[in-house]
């Protein structure tokens, strides 16, 4: 997947685990942003044009979606380190296998190896995108709004995101070959 898209869940998770336990819950997310990273790869994109060097349409498409993110880290003020830690770590696995491919390297990481199991079409990708840009602005209302009953939102909504989370996991372990419990 396009990095937006993985960027999307990493600073719902790290947000999600600073609302819940402050700087450690950030932490904790930020692992969980990168463990979630296979389960997203899992739904393949379709290609937005060329990648490198990108070409219009991926820098329209990709581009945008992550001014959005830099500008909603700019408004969380002394927060942005939230929201940034969730988009590196959620896109650590990338980050590191790309930095290998231009060295001519093999992957680290098997997600980059295999076939997704679901093909989204151009038009579910781009879906995707749009509704990647607005998160993180509603994450930092969720920051700002962090008072008792906005902390219990967010608690309530990261325990529905980890409640995804886990059903993501449980299809990745009953779809992979030869997979089972």
């Amino acid at each position: 997947m396009y990095s937006s898209h993985h960027a999307a869940v990493g600073a719902a998770l790290t947000v999600g685990g600073h609302l819940a336990a402050g700087p450690v819950g950030v932490l904790v997310g930020g692992a969980l942003a990168f463990l979630s990273h296979d389960p997203v790869d899992r739904l393949g994109e379709a290609a937005y044009g060329r990648s490198f060097p990108p070409d219009r349409q991926t820098l329209i498409w990709e581009g945008l979606p992550f001014l959005a993110f830099i500008l909603a880290a700019v408004l969380a003020g002394p927060l942005w380190w939230v929201l940034a830690t969730g988009w590196i770590a959620a896109t650590g696995m990338d980050l590191i296998d790309k930095a290998r491919w231009f060295m001519g390297r093999p992957t680290v990481f098997r997600c980059h190896d295999r076939a997704p199991d679901v093909r989204l079409t151009l038009w579910q990708t781009k879906a995707l995108a749009v509704l990647a840009a607005p998160v993180p602005f509603g994450l930092v209302a969720v920051i700002a709004n962090a008072g008792a009953a906005g902390q219990l939102l967010a608690t309530f909504a990261a325990i529905c995101l980890g409640a995804v989370a886990g059903v993501a996991f449980m299809f990745w372990l009953l779809t992979r070959p030869g997979g089972g419990l």
